[in-house]
């Protein structure tokens, strides 16, 4: 493996909120990774909500985080989403009839509480938009958030999944069962020559295949409870003659029995 020069470069894409207007993060509100109380702020302090928006159940479970979280949920089931006080948010979106949002309850001090039904087996993105919420006679920054949540409707909790990750996934944080399996697809420059995927524990988490070049794959089976980092390295055709950096893709995986 070439060695990494720089992790400067490190790609953290598609996780976290997202800017709608001015600003991402603003000191004291929630975000969906977070837990516990939040420390107060002047006005704009709000208490903070689960992690993703839900809870883990027995009819869901929690794929993937911080946002946008990926949950699996069983079908028949119905999932309660709340979404951080401090902004109004208007009505969640679901991309397809997989689910269906109901209940819709708002709070004029920011806030929002819904139902999440699953109709059938597939896919569905969740959005909503929250406008900070402004007391009178204090000054706001324009501050919007997005919210999003996967949804993966199945059949069976019981069955063994196949996750599949990208590029945009660096970085995040996956929740696996023994039994299930990781795929990862990783493409491009065509200037960068990718390594074969890893894991740091191959009794945790077993590569069962792998590539490496322009576009590297592999594909893992979850074995044993455990927790295990899965890395590759982009590194420049042109090096030790060139400047720019290698580029580092690295996930955590939690398996449970």
């Amino acid at each position: 493996m070439k060695r990494v020069r720089s992790t400067h470069a490190r790609v953290r894409l598609g996780a976290t909120a997202a800017l709608v207007t001015t600003a991402l993060w603003l000191p004291g509100v929630a975000h969906g990774a977070t837990s516990g109380a939040t420390p107060h702020v002047g006005p704009l302090a709000v208490r903070a909500v689960a992690p993703c928006g839900t809870g883990a159940g027995g009819a869901l479970i929690i794929t993937s985080s911080p946002e946008p979280c990926v949950v699996t949920l069983k079908i028949g089931a119905v999932m309660g989403i709340t979404l951080d006080r401090g902004f109004n948010w208007s009505d969640p979106r679901a991309s397809s009839t997989a689910v269906t949002v109901a209940g819709i309850a708002k709070s004029a001090k920011g806030g929002l509480t819904a139902t999440v039904s699953a109709n059938r087996v597939g896919t569905a993105t969740l959005t909503s938009v929250g406008t900070i919420v402004c007391p009178a006679g204090v000054a706001c920054p324009a501050l919007a958030r997005l919210w999003s949540m996967r949804v993966d409707v199945v059949t069976s909790l019981t069955t063994p999944r196949t996750i599949v990750a990208t590029l945009v996934d660096s970085g995040r944080h996956f929740w696996l069962r023994r039994g299930d399996r990781l795929m990862l697809r990783l493409v491009g420059p065509t200037n960068y020559t990718w390594s074969a995927p890893t894991t740091s524990n191959r009794a945790v988490l077993r590569r069962l295949s792998a590539s490496a070049g322009m576009t590297a794959t592999a594909t893992f089976r979850a074995v044993a409870p455990g927790a295990v980092q899965v890395r590759a390295v982009d590194s420049p055709n042109c090096y030790p003659q060139c400047l720019p950096p290698s580029r580092l893709f690295s996930l955590s995986v939690s398996v449970s029995g």
